[in-house]
Protein backbone atom coordinates (compact mmCIF):
# COMPACT_ATOMS: atom_id res chain seq x y z
CA UNK A 1 0.00 0.00 0.00
CA UNK A 2 3.02 2.27 0.22
CA UNK A 3 2.86 5.12 -2.26
CA UNK A 4 -0.91 5.09 -2.64
CA UNK A 5 -2.47 8.49 -3.08
CA UNK A 6 -5.98 9.06 -1.75
CA UNK A 7 -8.05 12.02 -2.90
CA UNK A 8 -9.45 13.64 0.20
CA UNK A 9 -11.85 16.48 0.86
CA UNK A 10 -12.68 18.55 3.91
CA UNK A 11 -16.17 19.83 4.66
CA UNK A 12 -16.34 22.54 7.29
CA UNK A 13 -13.27 24.75 7.09
CA UNK A 14 -13.21 26.19 10.60
CA UNK A 15 -10.60 25.69 13.30
CA UNK A 16 -10.48 21.87 13.46
CA UNK A 17 -10.20 21.70 9.67
CA UNK A 18 -6.94 23.62 9.94
CA UNK A 19 -5.50 20.74 11.97
CA UNK A 20 -6.74 18.21 9.40
CA UNK A 21 -5.22 20.25 6.57
CA UNK A 22 -1.83 20.39 8.26
CA UNK A 23 -1.82 16.68 9.01
CA UNK A 24 -2.83 15.82 5.43
CA UNK A 25 -0.07 18.01 4.04
CA UNK A 26 2.53 16.19 6.16
CA UNK A 27 1.15 12.63 5.94
CA UNK A 28 3.68 10.01 4.96
CA UNK A 29 4.05 6.25 5.36
CA UNK A 30 1.29 3.99 4.09
CA UNK A 31 0.10 6.55 1.59
CA UNK A 32 -0.88 10.13 1.15
CA UNK A 33 -4.34 11.63 1.41
CA UNK A 34 -3.95 14.61 -0.89
CA UNK A 35 -6.62 17.26 -0.30
CA UNK A 36 -8.40 18.07 -3.56
CA UNK A 37 -11.52 19.90 -2.36
CA UNK A 38 -12.88 22.01 0.48
CA UNK A 39 -16.46 23.01 1.28
CA UNK A 40 -17.87 25.49 3.75
CA UNK A 41 -21.05 27.58 4.01
CA UNK A 42 -18.68 30.54 4.36
CA UNK A 43 -17.07 30.45 0.89
CA UNK A 44 -14.09 32.54 1.97
CA UNK A 45 -13.00 29.81 4.40
CA UNK A 46 -13.13 27.08 1.75
CA UNK A 47 -11.29 29.35 -0.68
CA UNK A 48 -8.54 30.10 1.85
CA UNK A 49 -7.93 26.39 2.44
CA UNK A 50 -7.95 25.66 -1.29
CA UNK A 51 -5.35 28.37 -1.82
CA UNK A 52 -3.20 27.06 1.02
CA UNK A 53 -3.33 23.33 0.19
CA UNK A 54 -4.38 23.26 -3.45
CA UNK A 55 -7.67 22.01 -4.78
CA UNK A 56 -11.11 23.47 -5.35
CA UNK A 57 -13.40 25.42 -3.05
CA UNK A 58 -17.13 24.77 -2.83
CA UNK A 59 -19.99 26.44 -0.95
CA UNK A 60 -21.59 23.17 0.14
CA UNK A 61 -20.99 19.45 0.38
CA UNK A 62 -23.52 18.55 -2.31
CA UNK A 63 -21.69 20.63 -4.91
CA UNK A 64 -18.36 19.12 -3.86
CA UNK A 65 -19.68 15.57 -4.14
CA UNK A 66 -21.21 16.30 -7.55
CA UNK A 67 -17.94 17.68 -8.92
CA UNK A 68 -15.22 15.59 -7.26
CA UNK A 69 -14.35 11.89 -7.12
CA UNK A 70 -12.95 11.58 -3.61
CA UNK A 71 -11.75 8.62 -1.59
CA UNK A 72 -11.84 10.21 1.89
CA UNK A 73 -14.07 12.88 3.44
CA UNK A 74 -13.00 14.73 6.57
CA UNK A 75 -16.16 16.00 8.25
CA UNK A 76 -15.12 19.01 10.32
CA UNK A 77 -18.56 20.43 10.98
CA UNK A 78 -20.67 20.50 14.16
CA UNK A 79 -21.40 16.98 15.39
CA UNK A 80 -25.10 16.98 14.54
CA UNK A 81 -24.18 17.30 10.84
CA UNK A 82 -21.80 14.33 10.78
CA UNK A 83 -24.34 11.57 10.10
CA UNK A 84 -26.22 13.23 7.22
CA UNK A 85 -22.94 14.30 5.62
CA UNK A 86 -21.42 10.83 5.98
CA UNK A 87 -24.58 9.34 4.44
CA UNK A 88 -24.45 11.78 1.53
CA UNK A 89 -20.81 10.93 0.87
CA UNK A 90 -21.46 7.18 1.08
CA UNK A 91 -24.32 7.44 -1.40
Amino acid sequence: MSGTEWKSAIVGCGSIAQVHGEVLSELKGLGKARPVAFADIKPERAKAMAEKYGGQAYENLEELLDQEAIDVLHICTPHFLHLPMAQAAAD
